[in-house]
């Protein structure tokens, strides 16, 4: 599904059409990241917090899918053996911050040249790009305030 050809549309419509035109099940078997351009061309983006359907329900999943939904990571749809562990295991808090800061200077580079624009999910439930980072945290829950004894 991400090969640019017509090729990639009609097998991205057929998963969907097998998934019973259902955004969560699509999700919940594909994975987002593979289903993401699709219902965003769909206009089919915003509705991945709709109710479930009928069909969604737990009782349609198979048994093999049960055995390793635990497995799953629900981003790309592959399958992870539960112990892979984590990448952050055994190193300290500035060796985290250091690789935190390359993140976000790649990232930022890549904003700068143009080869990755942020984006947000319009009206229309199609995607757009925003104007300013900003925009991105709108709907952002606000940070708790912790009550300070002093004044």
């Amino acid at each position: 599904m991400m090969l640019p050809s017509a090729t990639k549309d009609v097998a991205a419509e057929f998963l969907f059409i097998i998934c019973k035109r259902s955004v969560n099940r699509m999700i919940k078997y594909v994975g987002f990241g593979h289903s993401a351009g699709h219902l965003a061309n769909l206009g089919l983006l915003g509705q991945i917090n709709q109710p479930k359907h009928a069909s969604d329900s737990e009782d349609s999943e198979t048994e093999d899918y049960n055995k390793v939904k635990d497995s799953v990571n629900p981003v790309t749809g592959a399958m992870y053996p539960p112990d892979h562990g984590s990448a952050l295991a055994g190193m300290s808090d500035e060796q985290k911050e250091y690789e935190a800061m390359k993140l976000v200077d790649a990232m930022n580079k890549m904003m700068e040249t143009g080869i990755v624009k942020p984006g947000t999910i319009g009206d229309d439930g199609k995607l757009r790009e925003v104007s300013h980072v900003l925009e991105l945290l709108k709907d952002a829950p606000e940070p708790k305030q912790e009550d300070s004894d002093s004044d």
